[in-house]
């Protein structure tokens, strides 16, 4: 009797510095949603309709991620660094999983909750920023780490980033 073996796993997974680097251009896109509210906060003008203007920003910035990946995974930084998001199950990203993998996106409302001083910060803001801190921090090494390189709601979202561009052998 033979022992049976299962096929290696031939997924091209993106690296870490792949993935970072579309990061960054996306992160750039939107940062263009915070201008203005930055610009008023800085001129001095305060308010609600201020605060309204950036949690319209986070929606939109999690809505670009959103829209860009549901479909065929690829928001304009994954485009340009030839990589997408995929189900596991499938080729294609449903929308239930680009909204779930997404939800870090909402991070930047995390700094109008927290006090400038995290030293007077309540409960609630401590666990805000402990969880930013432990998310920034920590999806860089559960993509290092884990097996299908994912962080931890892709972990969540069963989705996986993978390469598109197929990897062309080296010469020797």
């Amino acid at each position: 009797m033979q022992p049976t073996s299962t096929p290696a796993d031939t997924t091209p997974y993106a690296p870490l510095w792949q993935r970072f680097a579309a990061v960054t251009v996306d992160e750039a896109i939107t940062l263009i949603l915070f201008a203005p509210p930055l610009l008023l906060e800085m001129s001095g003008t305060t308010g609600a309709w201020v605060l309204g203007l950036y949690v319209a920003g986070a929606a939109l910035r999690y809505g670009y991620f959103v829209f860009f990946e549901q479909g065929d995974g690829q928001t304009i930084g994954k485009r340009l660094l030839q990589i997408k998001v995929r189900s596991e199950r499938q080729d294609r990203l449903p929308l239930k999983e680009a909204l779930l993998r997404n939800l870090r996106r909402f991070d930047v409302l995390m700094g109008l909750a927290l006090p400038e001083d995290l030293s007077t910060a309540g409960t609630v803001g401590r666990l805000l920023a402990a969880l930013a801190i432990f998310y920034t921090a920590a999806a860089p090494i559960f993509i290092w780490l884990s097996v299908k390189k994912q962080r931890p709601l892709d972990m969540l979202a069963h989705t996986i980033v993978v390469r598109t561009e197929p990897v062309q052998p080296r010469p020797l």
